[in-house]
């Protein structure tokens, strides 16, 4: 039976408190900017980041190298910041940029890889354009 990225954390949890507390202080500290209205491409993408490099700390099986290589890939192509999405096999990298930037970014990583998406207090809602 396969060992999953919540299993080995909930299993280690307790060798990792500090993470979890920064992942946690994190998350506070974006709301807090959101609900401010001091959030943006910026200190959003930075906190992905910080976030992401927190949960590789939580499991070995978070993250692979081809997975680390696209991401860097992506942060190069001018993203602010990447998280993962819809674990269990079926997601998607988020990718958070800065404003007048999503034209260039699609030519750079190819139209048909990218997709506009909208954050509401809803969702997520991903909207396909054109025939791209």
């Amino acid at each position: 039976f396969p060992v999953t990225i919540v299993m080995d954390i909930a299993v280690n949890a307790k060798s990792h408190t500090v993470a979890l507390s920064e992942l946690s202080e994190l998350s506070d500290s974006g709301y807090e900017l959101a609900r401010e209205g001091k959030l943006n491409a910026e200190n959003l993408g930075e906190m992905l980041n910080t976030s992401w490099i927190l949960k590789k700390r939580l499991s070995k099986l978070t993250s692979n190298y081809a997975l680390d290589e696209q991401v860097a890939k992506l942060r190069k192509a001018g993203a602010k910041g990447v998280k993962l999405l819809g674990a269990g096999g079926g997601g998607f990298l988020l990718v958070v940029l800065s404003p007048g930037e999503k034209e260039e970014f699609k030519k750079r990583m190819g139209q048909n890889l990218c997709r506009d998406i909208t954050i509401s207090d809803s969702g997520v809602l991903i909207q396909k354009v054109g025939s791209n």
